[in-house]
Formats: C-alpha cells, structure tokens, sequence
C-alpha cells in the first residue's frame, strides 16, 4: 500500500494532486502487506515505513557520475547498446516498457536520441515524472549532450495509441531476487516492496513481439532459462556480467 506525505506548499504538491486518483486506484487493487511512503516535497521520495535504515529514494538526472557516463559512452563497452542496435537502420525508435530507475533509458537516448519510457506503477511513474520536471528546469545545455528521454503517460506498452510504431522494444521485467535480502540493492528492495515481481511477462513479451517493427530485447538474468514466444524467434544474447539480453525477432521481421 502507498501512504502519501505532503503537504500543500510542497514543491511537487501539484504532480501530487495530478496523480491523486491513479494512487488511490492502485491502494484499492494492493494486495501487498508492506507499506511504502511516497513523499511529495521538494522532491518525490519512496521509502519503506518500517525500515528507517533504507534512504529514501529519489531520482536525480543532473547527478555529476551520471552525466559523465552518459556524455562519455562507449558503444561497444555498453552491453544494452549493442543489444538494441540495428544495422542499418538509422534513427530508430525505442520504447523501454518499464522504465523504472530510467537509467537504461538514459543510456539508450545518450546513444539514440529517440526513447519512449513507459511506466505502469504509479509511485515509479511520479519519481521520472518529478526528477525529469526538475532536469528541464535545470540548464540543459550544460549537463546534456543529448535530449531528455520523453515519458509516456501512466499505463503500459499496451495503452500506446500512436501510429509509429517502435524499430526495437526493450523490455526489463521485475524477477524475483534470488540473493538474501542484505545482499540486493536497497533502491531494489524498496521496488520488491512497492512491485513484487511482474506475473504476465510472458504476456508482454508476446504484446511487444507484435508491436515492435525489428525486434524485442528482453533483458535476463544470467542463469535464467530462455522464454519461448510463440511466432517468435531468439535471434541473439548478449552477454552483460550478471545479466545477459535476448534479442528476439519482432513477429513482422520473421
């Protein structure tokens, strides 16, 4: 469930107020028993109510290691990058379907200059939406090689009603963690609480197969068995540590 703290003369009291009723959707579908508190303040914060060990998160895309990384990436040391790409085919279209952190966007739009976020969590949808306002009022010019990644309104890859459709598809499902809880990242048990992990990624998977022009990247974890889609094809995996990519061919490319 999501408890809110805010206050009227708050800076984001007004994205607060924009989001009421999508917040207030989701606590009466919420089946979790964990209580996270999405605070509008100065910034937009989550946090778990019973762990004061675990900062508040929040989302910042002016952050000096950030910016540097992405003004300085390196194409081939960039496992996502070499994933998503397309041979010939300049200028393509991706759509993240979950955004998340919005840090893969990023990389991706650092590179391409042309991403869709898609978010379907509300409370992870007001953390982009607050961090992105903020990097527009920030001078851009002076952080930014590249333009901010653009955020689709609340909803999935399956509320899209544009008539362009995506070249590529990058898809990164919650998987349950198999690590101890001490062990994954604290941003990350803050998302295990609030999300759980994602129940119809098969489902997506097929959804996006059929949307995207060229092809799907589904981003894994190493040791993870391959998900069979059917009209699909596994085309290539990239290796990325810990994680790996698997590139299938979109539906209309087979």
């Amino acid at each position: 469930m999501i408890i809110v703290e805010t206050k009227d003369n708050a800076k984001t009291y007004s994205l607060y107020k924009q989001y009421e009723d999508a917040i207030n959707d989701f606590n009466n579908k919420c089946k979790s028993d964990t209580n996270v508190i999405l605070k509008f303040d100065d910034v937009v914060s989550l946090s778990l109510e019973n762990d004061i060990k675990i900062k508040p998160l929040f989302l910042d895309f002016t952050d000096k290691k950030l910016l540097f990384r992405l003004n300085n990436i390196s194409k081939a040391k960039e496992a996502i990058i070499r994933a998503v790409s397309l041979n010939k085919v300049p200028n393509i279209f991706i759509f993240d379907a979950t955004a998340g952190l919005a840090r893969d966007s990023f990389i991706m739009q650092a590179v391409f200059n042309n991403v869709l976020m898609f978010e379907r969590n509300i409370a992870v949808f007001c953390l982009i939406k607050d961090a992105l306002n903020r990097a527009l009022e920030s001078n851009l010019k002076e952080h930014f090689k590249f333009d901010l990644p653009k955020l689709h309104p609340l909803g999935s890859i399956k509320d899209y009603k544009g008539e362009i459709r995506p070249d590529v598809i990058y898809y990164d499902p919650m998987f349950p963690h198999r690590e101890k809880t001490a062990k994954v990242k604290k941003e990350m048990q803050i998302f295990q609480s609030l999300i759980g992990h994602d129940e119809d990624i098969e489902d997506m998977l097929f959804y996006a197969i059929k949307l995207a022009k060229h092809k799907v990247v589904l981003k894994r974890p190493k040791t993870a068995k391959e998900i069979e889609i059917k009209d699909a094809l596994l085309i290539n995996q990239v290796d990325a540590g810990i994680c790996r990519f698997d590139c299938y061919r979109a539906k209309d490319s087979i």
